[in-house]
């Protein structure tokens, strides 16, 4: 075997070796403890972007977080009033879902529905806030895409997208009312949820959208 042969033949073996060792480097990706780094990174950063929005919507107009922590979940209807009735000049923060925006009379009205305590999603205890708004203040939610709330129990898997700071003037308890029927022949027959929520009235002040 010629000496030129065997040079041929070391330098494909030495391509061959280097091109499966870029593909296997490619195909591998970065490792598990490299994708939880970068994981962690990244929750990191969300938290302090939400933590800012907070912070300069909380500044910008003096206003209170709400739910308050010492605010049962369960609380009546009264402590709400009364918790309400203290906030005679501030206004508050809330994280709530975008539900609908109508015109009712003169007014222009926007509602969301903000979670109340844990395991939202299987107690489904929430606030209602209809906040009046002006017109020139609803563009921001109009460009947006609406997510369906057609199906009531799915409303309650949606994440709160917005952080909302309104004025409220008052608070009233209300019954939701779920139904499942069921198609037995000639007869209809129906099993009722009975949820007590709450809905909440006042004006609207700003919203920025949670990232």
């Amino acid at each position: 075997m010629s000496y030129e042969f065997k040079h041929k033949n070391i330098a494909f073996f030495t391509i061959l070796v280097l091109i499966g060792t870029l593909f296997y480097s490619f195909s591998c990706g970065p490792s598990y403890e490299e994708q939880q780094a970068k994981k962690e990174i990244e929750s990191d950063e969300l938290i302090k972007k939400k933590e800012k929005i907070i912070m300069q919507l909380v500044q910008k107009h003096n206003a209170v977080n709400f739910p308050p922590k010492k605010l049962s979940s369960n609380a009546y209807t009264y402590e709400l009033q009364q918790y309400f009735k203290l906030l005679t000049q501030e206004p508050i923060m809330f994280e709530g879902s975008l539900e609908d925006i109508e015109q009712d009379g003169d007014e222009i009205i926007i509602e969301f529905l903000c979670p109340v305590g844990r395991y939202y999603f299987l107690n489904k205890k929430a606030i209602r806030f209809k906040l009046s708004i002006s017109g020139s203040s609803i563009g921001q939610f109009l460009n947006e895409k609406r997510k369906d709330t057609s199906f009531l129990p799915s409303r309650y898997l949606h994440r709160p997208d917005y952080y909302v700071v309104a004025k409220i003037d008052n608070i009233k308890s209300y019954r939701l009312y779920e139904f499942d029927g069921k198609d037995n022949g000639d007869n209809v027959e129906l099993s009722v949820d009975v949820i007590k929520n709450h809905v909440a009235t006042g004006n609207f002040i700003e919203a920025l959208a949670i990232p």
